[in-house]
């Protein structure tokens, strides 16, 4: 354990460690950070250093525990305590003692707040982009339309004379 201690602790993505209860017993410094908090008390629960949608309803350590596996969310979104807004994939696998008992629910969450918020802000401007070319096709159809119309009275303008 102490070897995948190291190895945890030099992950870029916030990881924590909580028991059934949901309390947290390791996390990293990523999720010191993610959390915007620097000091909690030890027994702390995940929920009171986090507050995402999924905490009260759909906790992704609770499934994992329920479903005895791993479990991936793909979208999650809440608030950092220091009240920053949050858009995380998270995965949750339970950990199992040397009895073969599942112990604990090793939580990761990666940060994509930025990357989501780019993502909105693309599909916004790809949707204004497609009713301009709308605009302007319909604009240009008209268009169009008044110059064959003209040249119809042209011709036949002239035809009469």
């Amino acid at each position: 354990m102490s070897n995948l201690r190291e190895i945890l602790a030099g992950l870029f993505d916030a990881f924590f460690v909580v028991d059934q209860d949901r309390k947290v017993k390791e996390q990293n410094r990523s999720f010191i950070e993610l959390s915007g908090v620097s000091h909690v008390a030890s027994a702390s629960h995940c929920y009171d250093r986090i507050k995402l949608e999924i905490c009260q309803k759909d906790c992704i350590a609770l499934r994992a525990l329920k479903a005895g596996r791993a479990v991936q969310v793909k979208e999650i979104h809440g608030t950092s305590m220091d009240g920053r807004p949050l858009v995380l994939m998270g995965s949750a696998t339970p950990v199992k003692g040397a009895d073969g008992q599942v112990e604990s629910v090793l939580v990761l969450y990666r940060d994509v707040t930025e990357e989501s918020a780019l993502r909105e802000k693309l599909h916004r401007l790809e949707d204004e982009l497609k009713q301009e070319k709308e605009i302007l096709l319909k604009n240009l159809t008209e268009k169009m339309k008044e110059v064959e119309d003209l040249r119809q009275r042209l011709t036949a303008a002239q035809r009469g004379r």
